[in-house]
């Protein structure tokens, strides 16, 4: 099939010359003619001689092959799955047969300001005996689009749960599942009411027992609560004062003076009296001494306490003074070290001190080290490997990157900070009107008056339509195509045709309908 577009004043159209080959199905030439029919392109058909002309007004419309080639937002994919649908509604309402709608992104078009999208219908009789898979081609566009990050893309998985069931494409059930995605309410009917049963007869009841009359219970006073007493506290023991030796007085608890003796060493914790020494040899305590004070175990316990004195003063040794610091010479010269011990110093050998009556004038030296008597074979030093020095004329940057067969001969590898990649071109468009430069930047970038769809938008210029170009980068060279727009574009004063590239260059004049501007590459 053999299109092309063709432009008269405001106006574009997709034109399709009916060869001589294929016959015009006149019952569809009839519906697109006389009815503006939802989801389908409006149609002119025209006559010359044997020849029919059919023309589908995609005025200020792109093609969905062009909307797919960058981002899509929610807004204008669900618009196009919405526009497929209704168009396939369409088709049956009017009696028109499916095989007529061509499933062609290059042939169906898309308003990015409204998200409007219409099919072509071509009234000819196709050589297609079974219909198309059209779950199939509509889940290959979702495996393909450019989702804008900025959207929720929840509703993708839903559309593909419906295309990846096995029931056949349904455009009633599609647009239930369209209108769900984007909160459409749906009418419901609402349920029948259920039948009312007839509410059961309750049981007779038998009639109760009679009940006895209640007895009375004679009140009985009861007196109030009054808590115990808390228990007297226990007498304290009268305290006993007995006199010390150097004066004074110490008060024992008790008038008897017998008071328990606690065993330091044993397990045992029942209370004995402690009995008194057998002899003077035993040891008198002092807590014995304060039960059982008198004028003889007071001189005992004296006598103990001052031998014990003693034994501990012969055990002690005196302690050896500890060693004198060395003495530096007093006319020792200031620039000159003080000696260090060397550091091979045997470890069993004593370090000896300087002499302290060493001559002032003379300069001390350290005592002789002593050699090992082992015999030992010296092991040579390893050579050193002299590592590759950058020149000293050329600024060096980031580090060398040494691979193992570089010290062997090999190529030193260079760290991306240390190549050089040649400079890129850039491409720009200069604004006549203001002098605005404006860079040309990705594979595509598109021109026009919408905002949302645009990468460079021209909004105070009512001229430009919402999509009127896009300019393409294709190894090194820049192409530009104009989409259909309202007032055209041209390059060099010469109009270019609708959806049709044409190469451009450096020093190009370009102009979107009134709007000139500049093409530079640098």
């Amino acid at each position: 099939m053999q299109f092309e577009f063709e432009t008269k004043g405001s106006h574009t159209y997709l034109v399709y010359e009916v060869p001589e080959t294929e016959q015009l199905d006149t019952f569809v030439k009839g519906m697109l003619t006389n009815n503006k029919i939802p989801g389908l392109a409006n149609t002119v058909i025209t006559q010359m001689n044997r020849t029919y002309s059919v023309r589908y007004e995609v005025s200020s419309m792109i093609s969905a092959s062009q909307l797919f080639a960058g981002t899509v937002n929610k807004k204008r994919m669900l618009g196009f799955f919405r526009g497929i649908t209704e168009a396939f509604i369409s088709a049956e309402e009017y009696m028109l047969d499916e095989p007529l709608l061509l499933l062609d992104c290059e042939y169906i078009f898309v308003n990015v300001v409204t998200g409007k999208t219409v099919m072509i219908c071509l009234p000819v009789h196709q050589l297609i005996e079974e219909k198309r898979d059209v779950s199939s081609f509509l889940k290959q566009i979702l495996y393909h689009v450019k989702f804008d990050p900025d959207d929720d893309t929840s509703y993708v998985a839903l559309l593909m749960n419906y295309f990846n069931s096995n029931l056949r494409f349904s455009a009633e059930t599609f647009k239930d599942l369209l209108d769900e995605i984007e909160g459409v309410k749906l009418q419901v009917q609402e349920p029948a009411a259920a039948p009312v049963q007839p509410e059961p007869v309750p049981a007779p009841v038998p009639p109760a027992a009679p009940v006895p009359p209640p007895v009375s219970v004679p009140h009985v006073s009861v007196p109030p609560y009054v808590p115990p007493k808390a228990p007297a506290p226990a007498p304290v023991p009268e305290q006993t004062k007995v006199k010390m030796p150097g004066g004074g007085s110490i008060a024992i608890p008790g008038k008897d003076s017998h008071i328990p003796h606690i065993p330091t060493g044993g397990t045992d914790n029942k209370k004995t009296e402690t009995p008194a020494p057998a002899s003077d040899e035993e040891e008198i305590t002092w807590l014995y001494l304060m039960q059982h004070y008198n004028k003889e175990n007071a001189e005992k316990y004296k006598k103990q306490k001052e031998a014990k004195k003693a034994g501990k003063n012969k055990n002690k040794t005196p302690a050896a003074p500890p060693p004198a610091a060395p003495v530096l010479p007093q006319n020792t010269p200031v620039n000159q070290p003080y000696p260090v011990p060397p550091q091979n110093t045997p470890v069993n050998q004593p370090y000896s001190a300087p002499p302290q009556n060493a001559p002032v004038n003379q300069p001390y030296s350290a005592p002789p080290q002593s050699t090992p008597t082992k015999n030992y074979t010296p092991i040579p030093p390893a050579p050193a490997v002299q590592q590759p020095v950058p020149p000293q004329n050329t600024p060096y940057q980031g580090t060398t990157v040494l691979n193992p067969s570089a010290l062997a001969g090999g190529t030193t590898v260079l760290n991306p900070a240390q190549k050089q990649k040649p400079p890129q071109k850039k491409a720009f468009l200069h604004r006549i009107k203001n002098g605005e430069k404006v860079e040309v930047r990705g594979d595509m970038f598109r021109i026009g008056r919408e905002q949302s769809y645009v990468d460079y938008c021209i909004a105070d210029n009512t001229a430009i339509s919402s999509s009127h170009a896009y300019i393409t980068h294709k190894a090194g060279k820049y192409f530009i195509t104009d989409t259909n727009s309202t007032n055209n574009t041209y390059v060099n004063t010469v109009m270019l045709p609708s959806s049709t590239e044409k190469e451009i260059v450096s020093g190009d004049k370009i102009s979107f309908a009134n709007e000139e501007f500049e093409f530079e590459i640098a």
